[in-house]
């Protein structure tokens, strides 16, 4: 999938849709299951290559490895695959009263050190108990983390409940990072970027 500076332009080159002849670079492109030695023909300003399990890659600057937590089916794969491409593109697309932008996005994956990222998200609608059990399960050194909400403006105090919660589970947390944004049809979930543990 490629999504262009507008954000909402994208090219499936998966499924067999034809790229426009004279490709420009994108902002953000994603690159599904790969073969190992697979690069881009246009370099991209990010390019995240999604992967099952890890072809063990060499990937030239601006390029990055989302891998899939491990022993997970191919079915489950692509869902995960395809939550985890939605939900960075959700944290350009739908902002909200405290935002994280495409440089944060990058900043996070160069704190990667080259490492492979993966995605994680927390449900937040729950207890305050369960809510710092959910994240302490977490395998993730976090590198991001985005608060999407909606389809109204979650309460302030809320806001703050999940930040709390967070910092007391993952202590690392706090220095990455954090954006609240609101999305017209989601509940409230943590979304993570990290480094497996």
């Amino acid at each position: 999938m490629l999504y262009s500076d507008a954000i909402n332009q994208r090219v499936d080159w998966a499924t067999g849709v034809p790229l426009p002849e004279k490709r420009q670079p994108y902002d953000l492109e994603f690159v599904l299951a790969a073969p190992a030695g697979y690069l881009p023909e246009i370099r991209s300003s990010l390019t995240l290559f999604v992967d099952h399990q890890d072809p063990e890659r060499d990937l030239p600057e601006r390029c990055f490895q989302l891998l899939a937590p491990s022993g997970i089916s191919k079915g489950a794969f692509d869902v995960w695959a395809e939550q985890a491409m939605e939900s960075v593109i959700d944290i350009v697309r739908f902002t909200g009263p405290v935002c994280v932008d495409f440089a944060d996005l990058v900043s996070a994956l160069n704190a990667s050190g080259g490492r492979a990222v993966t995605a994680a998200w927390v449900d937040c609608e729950c207890t305050e108990q369960e809510l710092l059990s959910k994240l302490r399960q977490l395998r993730l050194r976090p590198l991001l983390c985005h608060v999407i909400g909606g389809p109204k403006l979650i309460h302030m105090s809320k806001f703050t409940r999940i930040l709390d919660a967070v910092e007391a589970a993952l202590p690392d947390a706090v220095e990455v990072p954090l954006g609240y944004g609101i999305h017209p049809n989601k509940r409230t979930t943590l979304f993570f970027l990290g480094v497996p543990m």
